[in-house]
């Protein structure tokens, strides 16, 4: 059996993969230890047994199911993307007094031996990696985040509205921002002081770091003719946000928890909604909206 040991959002997570599953290192990767770290670990194997079928129907579609069994939560998701037809599922238990096995399955027809390749991502999504995150007070949410001398900046925005373009307008009009991910953060609150960590894997911005950066500021943008920026009454924040976390549907415990979460958040750590041109001057408008705000603070003057 290969394992690998990883840090994500905070959380210990370990993969042990029995043969004939290996893992398929991608372009974009954190490096793994020989040592499990306390937290979740995950069983990925190959089984012929056929999936639960009694159970109370938490969520179905066409590729997907989801079932309650006996306080334990079973998913059925379809076809792997491996160039054979493997049926995939898991079987999640959430007990926080102890470390927990969390078995994933891969249903294979009966005498097929073949090695199955797949990726970091692909192992978190088949493990239900939004479900764990949730569960353990954390969100994934579609931004981009950057560090500007240790300030962690979350820019939230569907698909196409500019998260990435404004994280790259920031670190080409300030060399010292550094990008963390293009794509998606994980947010979270640790001990009354709201957290952003990195993802191991990215989308389109091919740019991700596995890190975690106090968050100083969730900026959620929107398209506009001029730079304009202000204050969202909590509900309109929450509502904006929610809108652009990873969660579950069917989860309704995990949807209660995302939200007390973003409004744990909100308490914390300023938001505000910005309508902004796609040029340099919205990262200046920006940058000196939040100084004057005393948000973000020059690194001298800083008191740790």
């Amino acid at each position: 059996m290969n394992q690998y040991a990883y840090c994500i959002g905070g959380i210990g997570i370990n993969f042990f993969l029995e043969p004939p599953i290996f893992l398929k290192k991608e372009k974009v990767s954190v490096p793994f230890e020989t040592e499990p770290k306390q937290g979740v670990d995950l069983l990925f194997h190959v089984t012929e047994d056929s999936f639960p079928k009694d159970g109370k129907i938490c969520y179905q579609d066409e590729r997907c199911i989801i079932l309650e069994v006996q306080g334990q939560i079973y998913r059925y998701q379809g076809v792997l993307d491996t160039g054979g037809d493997f049926l995939w599922g898991s079987r999640i238990t959430l007990k926080q007094e102890s470390q927990n096995v969390f078995p994933v399955f891969i249903h294979a027809q009966s005498g097929r031996k073949e090695e199955i390749y797949l990726t970091e991502k692909q192992l978190l999504t088949m493990a239900g990696f939004e479900y764990l995150m949730v569960h353990r007070k954390r969100v994934i949410l579609h931004a981009s985040l950057i560090n500007f001398q240790n300030q962690g900046i979350v820019f939230s925005a569907p698909s196409g509205t500019g998260k990435s373009t404004q994280a790259d307008l920031w670190k080409r009009r300030y060399p010292i921002v550094e990008i963390i991910n293009g794509d998606r953060v994980i947010l979270s609150c640790e001990n009354g002081r709201g957290m952003a960590h990195g993802l191991p894997f990215c989308g389109t911005s091919g740019i991700a770091l596995n890190c975690t950066i106090p968050l100083t500021a969730v900026i959620i943008l929107r398209q506009g003719r001029e730079n304009r920026v202000w204050t969202p009454v909590p509900l309109e924040a929450i509502k904006a946000l929610l809108s652009e976390c990873a969660v579950d549907i069917w989860d309704t415990k995990g949807m209660e928890i995302v939200i007390r979460l973003l409004a744990e958040i909100l308490r914390t750590v300023p938001v505000y909604i910005y309508e902004c041109l796609p040029d340099a001057s919205a990262a200046e408008f920006l940058k000196l909206f939040l100084e004057k705000e005393g948000v973000l603070q020059d690194e001298k003057k800083r008191r740790y």
